[in-house]
Parts: structure tokens; sequence; C-alpha cells
């Protein structure tokens, strides 16, 4: 890629003649060849066409085109009501969580003096980044001393940032860096990016229907917030990893004094994250292209459904993202640094320190980032600078990850042995860990075979049959790529695009979102390939190009097939609405068990929304009902249920089913119907009446 710009002028480089241009008929053959292609992939979470064919993209694509009013009738209430004044709480605590994670990284990235070694127009997305990451550290320090209420420091924090700001704008005699808006130049295709930045944080402020994100993405920091501190969970494998995006929820929680508000805000910031990502791929392509390959790679992003769903039901891989992205380019800005003679060793700082925090929000990023950098700066640090010099450059990004990531790992290792927890069993052991639970968690999360016609079939869907992903990406990537193949740093993102995929093939359960997180790089390249590749007689190919990707994606983003659409009904009635709750039970518990008693939930662990106290435990944890129920009699097993205070057991036997149907996860074989049964018959449960259009059970707890 280009040089970086100048320390202090903060200037984008004029554009690059592309080394090759494609000939204009043969684009538009290639173009419409894969849009037919793309479009005629089925959709197999759709039902089939009244004809009883599977229903294609093209079929959807249509249908909406068609009939458009019945697409906006979705995103109403049940009688057409609408409202937006109840989103504004928790948007407004989403503002306030990024306006201190803005005004904090800036302020240590001047305290570090690495804030002149970028252009302005890229320097708050790396405020952001970098202060989101010390707001979550510091989270997770306040909830380990069990001092959550101490939130409101950060108030002071940014308070000091902001004096300390005003301080140096005052002492700095540097010339007042070119502000330039990173979408100026990009014409009339900028405004194509708001549609889609209003859908995902519509969709962001949407309480969630996902079960990660009810099981442990929201859940974990409500548990934390109801306790007072953050400590070890037995019941909840997944709230005992790294949650370092799930800091910024309990962050919201913490300051607005409610999980339910605090959990719409930090789901909202979570959907944030994508319009970050955004702006960052606007600044970089025009920097390392022009205007208009900066603003196309935003918008070929931001309207990828993938990276639409991900961020509106409140995943983590928007925050995961990020972190890569800016990882990947840092790391070659510092490169060319290097092999400048500039001393480079803040950015390199930056590098590891960013990458340690994509391992902070999700382990995996220890094998697809901070592995692979850590190795490539090794090499590049080598190549440039010799034996010494390289030694303290691998300290310094590694003391950098470290600072990023390491209190995490610090955490597990005081609280259950195992610093990586629940990974490496072998190895480390872990609390709750047990051979049989460790063989089950490896069979889900292995990968399910290394066949070379399963490699041919995950090709295929990368390059476009998977269910949301979209048709500018990989055209216009190879465009880019193609073109701009003398330029090492383009040489250098694909080797890593390939290294992410072979990874994500190699030692993975192979699941698509896995590898969402490398889509802002193929973006970028996308954007380059938009930008440059296309000539003046050949723009109306591009713009037909991106118009109708454009439509079909925002059909798959506003129509629910790939997430929840109900931009605009009442929060209230949102809350208990049986589309997002299915199970009947879930909204009987909320409306019949009396407050200060509890339930327990067997084979069910999607529990945030219960406004009751509920105990559970995930599917790769001890089962609760076998802890207190086994080699007891049975009224040693009701007074443990007295002890807790619980007066209802509910069984969910369709997910037990589910669990241990083949190639599942499993379940406990403790939990059987003739035990259920036998408890019935010794008085300690009373089965309750069953409810409609439910497959589980409810029982409650007889008094002696």
């Amino acid at each position: 890629m280009p040089q970086p710009a100048q320390a202090t002028s903060g200037r984008p480089h004029v554009a690059r003649v592309p080394e090759r241009n494609w000939p204009l008929p043969l684009a538009a053959a290639a173009l419409c060849a894969y849009f037919a292609w793309f479009y005629s992939q089925s959709l197999p979470s759709l039902p089939p066409t009244e004809q009883g064919h599977p229903t294609t993209r093209g079929n959807l694509v249509g249908l909406v085109t068609l009939y458009p009013e019945e697409l906006a009738r979705t995103w109403l209430g049940d009688h057409g009501n609408w409202s937006l004044a109840d989103r504004l709480p928790a948007l407004a605590w989403s503002l306030a969580i990024q306006a201190a994670a803005l005004v904090l990284g800036r302020a240590a990235l001047r305290l570090a003096r690495v804030d002149h070694l970028m252009p302005a127009g890229e320097r708050p997305v790396y405020c952001f980044a970098v202060g989101a990451s010390l707001v979550s550290l510091f989270m997770l320090a306040l909830g380990l001393a069990g001092a959550l209420h101490a939130a409101r420091l950060i108030a002071v924090f940014v308070v000091a940032a902001v004096a300390y700001e005003f301080h140096a704008r005052r002492r700095s005699t540097e010339p007042r860096p070119d502000r330039r808006w990173p979408w100026a130049g990009g014409g009339r295709w900028a405004w194509a990016v708001a549609p889609f930045a209003l859908v995902i944080v519509l969709g962001g402020l949407l309480p969630p229907v996902d079960f990660d994100v009810r099981e442990y993405h929201l859940q974990a920091p409500k548990e934390f917030f109801l306790r007072g501190r953050i400590e070890f969970l037995p019941h909840n494998v997944y709230a005992n990893m790294a949650l370092g995006s799930e800091m910024l929820t309990l962050a919201a929680m913490a300051l607005s004094g409610d999980w339910w508000l605090g959990g719409l805000a930090g789901k909202t910031t979570t959907a944030c994250f994508t319009l970050w990502i955004a702006w960052a791929l606007a600044a970089f392509g025009t920097r390392y292209a022009s205007p208009r390959a900066g603003v196309i790679a935003a918008l070929v992003y931001v309207s990828i459904p993938w990276v639409v769903q991900t961020s509106c039901l409140g995943l983590i891989e928007p925050a995961v993202a990020l972190f890569t992205l800016l990882a990947c380019l840092t790391a070659l800005d510092w490169r060319a640094r290097l092999a400048s003679g500039q001393d480079a060793w803040r950015l390199l700082a930056l590098t590891g320190f960013l990458a340690g925090s994509a391992v902070a929000c999700k382990y995996p990023a220890a094998l697809f980032v901070l592995t692979p950098l850590g190795l490539w700066t090794s090499a590049m640090a080598w190549q440039h600078t010799g034996p010494r010099r390289t030694m303290a450059l691998v300290l310094c990004f590694a003391t950098a990850a470290a600072l990023a990531c390491g209190p995490w790992f610090v955490k597990n290792a005081l609280s259950t042995g195992n610093p990586s927890y629940p990974l490496l069993y072998g190895l480390f052991d872990g609390a709750t860990r047990t051979p049989e639970l460790a063989a089950r968690w490896a069979a889900a999360h292995d990968p399910p075979n290394f066949a070379g016609a399963d490699l041919a079939g995950r090709i295929v869907d990368i390059a476009g049959r998977s269910e949301w992903l979209s048709p500018l990406v990989v055209p216009l990537a190879v465009w880019g790529a193609s073109v701009f193949w003398r330029d090492r740093g383009v040489r250098w993102l694909v080797a890593y695009l390939g290294f992410y995929l072979a990874a994500w093939w190699l030692a993975t359960h192979r699941i698509d979102r896995f590898w969402v997180p490398m889509l802002p790089i193929a973006a970028l390249l996308a954007g380059l390939g938009a930008g440059e590749v296309i000539t003046r007689r050949g723009r109306w190919v591009l713009g037909a190009m991106l118009a109708a990707g454009l439509w079909g994606n925002l059909v798959f983003a506003t129509s629910g097939v790939s997430g929840w659409n109900r931009y605009f009904a009442p929060l209230a009635e949102l809350r208990s609405a049986p589309e997002r709750r299915p199970e009947p039970w879930h909204r009987w518990i909320d409306q019949h068990v009396p407050e200060g008693e509890a339930v327990l939930l067997v084979g069910d662990a999607a529990v945030y929304d219960f406004r009751v106290p509920v105990f559970y435990n995930t599917t790769f944890d001890p089962s609760l009902l076998e802890q207190w129920a086994a080699g007891h009699t049975a009224e040693e097993f009701r007074g443990e249920l007295e002890r807790r205070r619980i007066t209802h057991v509910l069984v969910n036997w369709a997910e037990i089913d589910r669990y241990r149907s083949p190639g599942n996860y499993g379940f406990s074989d403790f939990v059987t119907r003739e035990r259920f049964e036998q408890w019935v018959r010794e008085g300690v449960l009373e089965p309750l009446a069953p409810l409609a259009d439910s497959r589980a059970l409810m029982y409650s707890v007889r008094r002696p």
C-alpha cells in the first residue's frame, strides 16, 4: 500500500494510477454472470415457494420490489402503532459511552505521543477503539474489586481528559492538521450509506432475539450487575471467557442503574462499532487511493447482510472486526516507516494493543489476529533492523498486547487455575471442567472433517453462496487486488485474508460468522477496485452494479429474513413479544412467579429477559439439577430447592432433545422424563397444566 501520510500533514495520498485495467466488455460480462449466479442461490432459512421450489435470493428481492408496503408493515407494532421516543434513553447512554471512549482514547494517544503519527481523518477511529478498550479494562477492574457502583468515575476521567486536551492544544506549536471529512469527495454514493447506518442503529436499539446474546453477551453483564461484582459463574461457561465488548454493556448498566436499559444501550454501542469501521474504511480508502474508493469501501461494508445482521442482533463481531482492521493497517504503516528508517516503535505498540483488544473480545482472535501479526511484525523487524533490535520490538508488541488482553487471562488463572478457561483443558484443567464436558466441548468446536469436498464447498460459500453475503464484495475485491497487485501492502492484505480463511477451515467448527471480522479488509480491497478499476467509459457498469447490489442488500437487511426488523414498534410491546420469546412458559413466569421467588430452568439457557431470579446452566456446564439431586433423597432435593426459594421448575424438552440429537452438543444423561415422573410420585414436584404451542413442562415445588 502507499506509504503513510507524513507525521504532521495528515493529507491523503494522491490517487495512484492502476497498473492494469480490465477491458470493459469483459468486466461487464463477468459481473452479469456473477450476479446471475449469486441471485440464483437458494436460502435454506426461508420456506419454499408455492410451487415447492427453494426460495432464492432473486425470489425474495423480486417479491419485496413488487410489494414494498408489505415490508413496511413489518417495521411497526402489532396494530400498526409505532414509537421512537422510548428508544431515546438507550440511545443517549450509548452515545455517552462512545463519547467517553472517544475522549479517553484521544487523551491516551496524545499521552503516548502516537496521535501525530496518523492522519487527522483516521484519528477519531483510533481514539474510539483505544478508548473503548480502556473503558472495558476499567470496568473489569471495578467489577473484580466489587465496586461497580463507582462506574461514574468514568465521567471524572472524561473531564480530566478534556482538560488535558485543551491544555495540550494551547501549548502545541504544530500546525493545525487538515480535518477534511473522510466522506468528502465521495460523491452521491456517500449518501447511500445513510439507510444502512439507520437500519444498524435502529436494529441495535431492539431487544435481543439471538440465543447467544440472551445466553451470555447480555446475560453475563446482567448477572455481574445484579451481583455487584465480576466473579466466576460456574453455571455459564461463556461468561468466564474474555468479555471485552460486554464490559461496555456492563458500563451502561452500572451508569444507568437498570440492567434492561443498560442492555439496550450496550447492544446499541456494539452495533455502532460497524459505523466506526465504515468511518475507518472511508478514511483509509481516501489515503490509499481516492475519496471515491474510501466511500465505496465503507458502503460495500455496511451493506453486507452479514454485517447488518451481526450488528443488529448484538453479537460482538463488529468489535472484533474494528480492532482487527485497525491492527492490520497500523501494522502496514509501521512496516512502511520501519523500512524508511524512521522510529516506529510507538506504532508497533499501538498495533499490539489493538490486536490484544481483539483477543479481549473473543478468544479466536488470538489465532486470527494476535498470532499472525506477532509473527509478521517479528519477521519485518528482523528484516529491517537485525536480531538485537528485533528482540526489543517483539517485547514492545507483546507488552502492549498483554496490557489489552492479559487481565482476562490473569482473572481466569486466579479463579479457575486455567488462564484460557474453558480451553486447553488437557493442559490446565480448570474449575467445573470434567473429561466428559471437555470432550463434548471439543466435539462441538473442533473442525468436523478435513475432506477436500468440504473445503471446496466452503470456498464456494465464501465466494457467494453463504446466505447473508453481498454480491459486491467478491468481484470488487478481486478487481482491487488484481489491479494493485504490485503494491506490497495489497499483497500482504490478500495474504492475510488467505491465512484467515485457512485458519478458519483448519482450526474452527467452520460457522460462517467466524469469518465476518475479515470482511472490512475485503471491503477495503473492494473500494480500491471500484475507485480505480472502472474507467470513465465504464462508470455506468459500476453504477448499475452498485445500485443492483445495494437494493438487494437493503431488502435483506430490512425484510426480517436475517434478523428482527420491528424498528418502530413500541419497546413495551417488544419486551414480551411472542415472536422474540416464543416459549409461552417464559412469559408465564414473568407474570405469575411472585417477587422474591425463583425458578430452576433445565435445558434452557437463553435467560436474559427474565424479571425474576432464575437458576440455569448451559449445556457445557455441570447440571445444577444433577448436583442438587444426584445421590440425595427426594426430601433432600426438595430442601435444596426450598433453601434457594425455588418455587417452580421448567424443563424444556425441545431444547434437551435438540442438544441430544446426532452431531449436536449433548446433554446431561441425568435428566430424564422418568426421573421427573418419579419426583411427582414422591410428592416433590407437581406438574402444571401444559400450555399450547409448548413442549416444555412446568412443575411447582410442593411444600412439605
